[in-house]
């Protein structure tokens, strides 16, 4: 019997007994296989870290599925399986994560663009509700039941119990004063939103 056949016997012998939860020989398993493991998967992932945290991986599903070891045949062939379909995984995963962080670069000018846009919005936001506040009651009652509430001017002259003329000249004081005070555009931008 050549060394070989030994160690291959030997190996398979710890896997049968790890199958049946020996700590010991799953300690062995680990000391025997980890060394050659970590330069296998360091080779290919040209990372200690990552090498590291693979292998780690593999000796945790290698105990989880324990009781599946007692039919492995070529323990060797079965790890180093192993380790390559996770180091695959892992590769998968860096590709994809390079892939998405180059489309974030790409667009990041639209994307602080459209953050400024917000920033810009919700403070112009805050100064037209600042004035509507500052509006007399009613005024400032039909003019949140128009923008906020989404009301007619009919629906808001029921709820007030105001002719709709009333309401549609408070209507036309709160966006003639906001007007005055922020100029079209930028009432126009708050107002789409309201």
């Amino acid at each position: 019997m050549d060394g070989k056949s030994v160690v291959l016997g030997r190996e398979t012998e710890f896997f049968s007994m790890v199958s049946k939860g020996n700590r010991k020989a799953f300690s062995e398993v680990y000391d025997h296989f980890e060394p050659r493991l970590f330069a296998f998967v360091c080779k290919m992932t040209r990372s200690k870290v990552a090498a590291e945290e693979i292998v780690q991986e593999l000796f945790i599903k290698l105990w989880i599925t324990r009781k599946k070891l007692a039919e492995v045949e070529n323990p060797r062939a079965y790890v180093f399986t192993m380790a390559a379909n996770l180091t695959f995984n892992y590769l998968k995963k860096v590709a994809r994560e390079v892939a998405l962080a180059k489309r974030v670069r790409k667009r990041s000018p639209t994307f602080s663009n459209a953050t400024e846009e917000i920033i810009l919005f919700l403070e112009s936001q805050k100064l037209v509700m600042d004035v509507v506040k500052q509006m007399p009651a009613q005024r400032k009652a039909v003019y949140l039941m128009s923008r906020e509430g989404g009301l007619s001017k009919e629906e808001i002259a029921r709820k007030m119990n105001l002719s709709p003329n009333t309401v549609r000249n408070h209507l036309s004081e709160a966006l003639h004063t906001l007007r005055k005070l922020f100029g079209m555009s930028a009432l126009l931008l708050c107002l789409r939103a309201i």
